[in-house]
């Protein structure tokens, strides 16, 4: 104790320059998650309201269909934002030629993002799902005595046509009720690693398919599932 030093605090406040060292420093409203539009030389008289245009700008967009049955084909605009500036988060109205196209949310797009817009349920990509039982694996699995489940594969069909006039990009997740053990066109398998149990086990399958006008597309998967025996 007797070696201990005190060396009193400066009273004054010091360099916070210095204080701050290598920290990373902020740009401005653009380098944070907060966006600020500013608009100058605006005067407003004392119970006057205004609709100001804060900017304009041409934007990029495309189509993309998607699809996960049983629900019907969604049709939505992706919205490319290669402006200078994040769109915040706000109505969004659509208009082709003057008319009403589509309205919804636009969500926060940063520099460089893109964002869906709902349009509508997509009338002009025909589409169906169809199943059937290619085999059947009699009690494959018995647990008690007096329990067992047949293993039986399935073949799973969908089938698409463009009557678009326009090359469409379509997306499918396919929900599968088992184990999906083959799919046609490169399909992404995926399993939903809560439910691994082997009567429970599901997942989906995933497609990105391109479609010119009347073009058709068959796109087909396989999977197992254990049913009870009777």
């Amino acid at each position: 104790a007797g070696n201990v030093v005190e060396q009193p605090v400066e009273p004054s406040p010091g360099d916070l320059a210095a204080a701050l060292g290598d920290l990373p420093q902020l740009g401005g409203a653009a380098a944070t998650d907060y966006t600020v539009y500013t608009k100058r030389d605006v005067t407003l008289r004392r119970g006057e309201k205004a609709i100001i245009t804060l900017f304009t700008r041409k934007i990029k967009y495309s189509h993309v269909y998607r699809w996960s049955p049983p629900n019907r084909m969604e049709h939505a605009l992706v919205l490319h934002n290669a402006t200078d500036t994040p769109w915040t988060t706000g109505p969004c109205l659509a208009l082709s030629e003057e008319r009403p196209l589509s309205e919804d949310l636009l969500h926060y797009t940063p520099k460089g993002g893109r964002s869906e817009l709902p349009v509508t349920t997509a009338i002009n990509i025909a589409h169906e799902k169809s199943e059937r039982e290619t085999d059947r694996k009699l009690k494959a699995y018995s647990p008690r005595h007096d329990i067992s489940y047949d293993l039986v594969t399935l073949e799973g069909k969908l089938q698409l046509r463009n009557f678009e006039r326009r090359e469409t990009r379509i997306v499918i997740t396919n929900p599968v009720p088992g184990k999906t053990i083959e799919t046609s066109d490169g399909g992404a398998i995926s399993v939903d690693p809560h439910k691994l149990k082997l009567l429970e086990r599901c997942g989906s399958v995933g497609w990105t398919v391109t479609l010119k006008a009347g073009e058709e597309k068959t796109l087909r998967y396989t999977y197992e599932r254990y049913v009870p025996s009777h």
